[in-house]
C-alpha cells in the first residue's frame, strides 16, 4: 500500500495569537488558496481511499482534495491534533469541548461518512487535555488500523492530519524516535509525506512535500523545503 500523510492547510490560529486562538480554527485566507493547490495536484495520484481528521481546518482541506478527486471522505476520530478539541491559553485554563457535531458535519460537509460514535454531542465531548501517554495509544491504534484495512492491497490511501500526529506516526513506521521532535525541520501546511508500507518494510519516498505550492504560499515561512 501507499499512504500519504498530509498536514492541513494554514489555519486562523496558525497566525493568532495565542490569546485569541479558537478550539476549532478555520482555514486562513492563504490556507485556502494551499488546499486548492493541493487538491489539484493529488487529482494525479489516483487515491483509493481517503481519511480525514474531525476539526474544520482537516475537513475544509479534505473538501480542496475531493473536489477533484471522485472519493467519499471518511472522518477517523483517531487522526484529531494532539490534546483533543481543547480551549485555553496554558494548562490552568484548558478545558474541554465538544468539537464539531454529527449535525454540524452533515450542514457545513454534506456526503462525508461519519463514524457512529460521532454524534450531536460533538467527537471529544468534554473531555480533559489528552496526555502524551493517550497520544502515544492513539498513535499505535492508527498503525494498526492502517496494517489491518490495507496491509497487502494495492490501495493508495490519504490521511488529513495535523503535525504533531503526523511526527508521531512516522516514528512508529520508521522507527526513528528524533521525528517527534524538529529535528527534521518544520511540517509545512499541506506538506505531503509518502510511505509505501509492505508486510515487513516501511519506505519512506517523499518527506513534507510542497512542490505543489508557489513560493508565496509557503507556510510555515522562512523554513527549507525538505524533499526525500
Amino acid at each position: 500500500m501507499e499512504l500519504f500523510l498530509i498536514r492541513h492547510g494554514e489555519s486562523e490560529n496558525n497566525w493568532r495569537p495565542t490569546l485569541e486562538r479558537v478550539e476549532d480554527a478555520l482555514l486562513s485566507e492563504i490556507g485556502q488558496k494551499q488546499v486548492i493547490c493541493l487538491g489539484k495536484w493529488m487529482a494525479s495520484l489516483g487515491l483509493s481511499d481517503i481519511y480525514t481528521s474531525p476539526f474544520r481546518r482537516t475537513l475544509q482541506t479534505t473538501q480542496a482534495i475531493i473536489d477533484h478527486v471522485e472519493l467519499t471522505p471518511q472522518i477517523h476520530i483517531d487522526l484529531h491534533e494532539k490534546g483533543g478539541c481543547i480551549s485555553g491559553v496554558d494548562r490552568h485554563s484548558f478545558k474541554g469541548c465538544t468539537g464539531i457535531t454529527r449535525s454540524e458535519i452533515e450542514m457545513e460537509f454534506p456526503g462525508y461518512r461519519i463514524p457512529d460514535d460521532l454524534d450531536d454531542l460533538g467527537w471529544w465531548k468534554n473531555k480533559p487535555l489528552e496526555t502524551e501517554d493517550q497520544l502515544l495509544e492513539r498513535a499505535e491504534r492508527i498503525v494498526e488500523f492502517t496494517c489491518k484495512q490495507f496491509l497487502g492491497s494495492e490501495k493508495k490511501v490519504a490521511y488529513v492530519m495535523h503535525a504533531d500526529l503526523k511526527r508521531f506516526l512516522l516514528a512508529f513506521w520508521l522507527q526513528k524516535p528524533e521525528i517527534r521532535t524538529d529535528a527534521w525541520g518544520k511540517l509545512f501546511n499541506t506538506g505531503v509525506t509518502k510511505l509505501t508500507i509492505e508486510h515487513r518494510r516501511v519506505k519512506l519516498d517523499m518527506f513534507n512535500s510542497i512542490g505543489h505550492l508557489p513560493g508565496d504560499l509557503v507556510t510555515p515561512v522562512g523554513e527549507v523545503q525538505s524533499l526525500l
